[in-house]
């Protein structure tokens, strides 16, 4: 399998010193087994535009995998050398950890489709999953954040520019980009891969949000490891 990697981190303002030194290990630990050719770094601009920018630039280099970062976000040193171990078991081209809110209830930022919802609502209505305690196999998502995420550059071959866009529902509900990435990704038949072994952090207010602040009830789909997915389908 392909090893160059871009890391990819869009910067809406200053950057916390303890996410700026887990992205620095981060970097360091990939490069001991993979080639990190290329860091795109944007700041001040609308989310949505920022990813675009990264996406083209990702694109225009010969790097294989993007991985995304976002700038508050806390992560095991090892959490690309992770992911790829994933993609090569699963055969997969699109893998997230995760995290979770940094505000309220600290929902999980992965979710699958409510097929209730879309029937009265529209095709980005999803529900919160939250792995199990100790759940560490992956499991299908319909939609995640990009806070930590590793995508092949084949998942943009067909995809509709621009790729990640902000807009509103049919009933008037706003969706994000990376939602909106996702679904068009399902939409061409492409997997998401949850990887639940990677706890990561997010910086919120007044501290960094992890699996254990997650107030929601567990969710036993979670459970569900890879194996038990094959076998289904």
């Amino acid at each position: 399998m392909e090893n160059k990697i871009a890391i990819l981190v869009p910067c809406g303002n200053s950057v916390d010193p303890k996410a700026f030194q887990s992205g620095m290990l981060l970097s360091a630990n990939a490069a001991e087994e993979y080639k990190v050719e290329f860091i795109g770094v944007t700041e001040r601009m609308l989310v949505h535009t920022s990813r675009n920018v990264l996406a083209e630039g990702f694109l225009g280099t010969d790097c294989d995998w993007a991985f995304w970062l976002d700038s508050d976000m806390i992560l095991p040193p090892r959490t690309i050398r992770i992911m790829m171990k994933w993609a090569k078991e699963l055969n997969s081209k699109f893998l997230t950890g995760v995290y979770y809110q940094r505000h309220g209830e600290h929902k999980p930022v992965i979710g699958i489709k409510d097929e209730s919802l879309v029937k009265f609502d529209d095709e980005y209505s999803t529900v919160s999953v939250t792995p199990s305690e100790g759940c560490k196999l992956p499991f299908k998502v319909d939609a995640c954040g990009f806070g930590c995420v590793l995508i092949h550059r084949d998942v943009f071959k067909d995809m509709v520019k621009p790729y990640f866009f902000n807009g509103m529902t049919k009933t008037g509900k706003e969706f994000s980009e990376d939602y909106h990435f996702c679904m068009n990704a399902r939409k061409l038949g492409i997997e998401i891969w949850a990887i639940p072994e990677l706890d990561c952090g997010h910086i919120g207010e007044p501290k960094i949000v992890f699996r254990k602040d997650c107030q929601i009830e567990k969710k036993e789909l979670a459970n569900v490891g890879f194996y038990e997915s094959r076998k289904q389908n």
